[in-house]
């Protein structure tokens, strides 16, 4: 496997590594993708960013309670949880949690279980503590949530309702509700990328053309059906069973709620620009300084807050800079060369007046 990374991480305190898996003959690289971004790395408590490391798998079994014997122990001052409540068990290369007897028991999504097998995004209520367990694949989703929600502290069990909503979503069992006025259908794109990867479809249409499409679509992609009027309704769909309905408004308890960028501080707006500019970076392979200081400040001080709009002007900015030139950079966007010309020579004007 290979990795890359690039010094404008640095700038937000993190890393990110972009993986590529060498395809071989009788190899089916989304099945080894799927396999590591699902593998259990460790558990986090709900609505907070207190996180517990898996052991090493040389471990065949440790424990989880308010003892200080324990792996995992849980500081639960109402006492609901054991001091051996539970246990995480190696069982065929998948980590399982077997309740110890314990006077409150164990939940696996809400549902009362004596033993249940871990997977990204399992919810484990213990007393009233509840543990998410987190892989490649939920960490990344749950990061772009944050990124859409907001990062302040009293925005994390928002985060992590929504994060709810979207595994439902990547399983097929129930339907994603966006609502707000950003850019929903690209903020729709966004979310399926992370939690079901590019290789699946993605398709927006329109409200209308939803009844048709449900009888005659039978991939297994992403539909993104746009509202443009408020609409309480919930749509469901049999095939395909992944659907994102984006609207202005929406009763529905379990909608996304996507706040404006106006609304949210300035420290959030600069680092939203940033971890933008660092998705262009990591996508082309290319160094910090593609994108500059100058353009930072140029995107806070020009560019509409949405996150539609951030995304491609940070893009553009970036593919400029490291395929070297609007040719170049036009290819790679798809775009016509004399449109991002005349787009950069807007940009350069307006900054110039600036």
């Amino acid at each position: 496997m290979e990795t890359s990374t690039n010094v404008a991480t640095d700038f937000i305190g993190h890393r990110r590594t972009r993986s590529v898996t060498k395809e071989t003959t009788k190899t089916d690289p989304d099945a080894i993708a799927r396999s590591v971004e699902d593998e259990p790395m460790q558990l986090r408590v709900w609505g907070t960013e207190r996180t517990y490391p898996l052991p090493p798998r040389s471990t065949r079994e440790f424990l989880i309670g308010a003892s200080p014997d324990c792996w995992i122990r849980l500081r639960d001052q109402e006492c609901y949880v054991s001091r051996t409540h539970a246990a995480l068990e190696l069982v065929d290369a998948a980590w399982r949690i077997v309740d110890k007897d314990s006077k409150n028991g164990v939940r696996v999504d809400g549902v009362r279980a004596d033993r249940a097998t871990l997977a990204g995004g399992t919810e484990i209520g213990l007393g009233r503590i509840t543990l998410v367990v987190e892989t490649p694949r939920t960490m990344r989703v749950r990061a772009l949530l944050a990124r859409l929600l907001g990062w302040d502290e009293s925005r994390r069990v928002i985060v992590d309702r929504a994060l709810r909503v979207a595994r439902a979503f990547a399983a097929g069992t129930m339907p994603m509700v966006l609502v707000g006025h950003d850019d929903l259908p690209v903020i729709a794109r966004m979310i399926h990328v992370a939690a079901r990867g590019e290789t699946r479809s993605f398709e927006v249409i329109e409200d209308e053309e939803a009844p048709r499409l449900a009888t005659t679509q039978q991939t297994d992609g992403t539909l993104c059906v746009r509202r443009p009027t408020p609409n309480q309704a919930h749509l469901t769909l049999s095939e395909p069973n992944h659907v994102i309905t984006c609207a202005s408004e929406s009763d529905q308890s379990t909608a996304i709620r996507i706040p404006p960028i106006a609304d949210r501080p300035d420290v959030e707006a600069e680092r939203l620009v940033l971890e933008y500019a660092i998705d262009a970076l990591v996508e082309l392979n290319a160094k910090g300084d593609c994108f500059p200081p100058v353009d930072h400040d140029w995107v806070i001080a020009h560019v509409p807050a949405t996150h539609g709009d951030l995304q491609t002007v940070t893009r553009r900015l970036v593919a400029i800079r490291a395929l070297g030139g609007i040719t170049a950079a036009a290819d790679y966007l798809q775009i016509s060369p004399s449109a991002l010309s005349r787009w950069y020579s807007r940009r350069m004007r307006r900054r110039w007046r600036s």
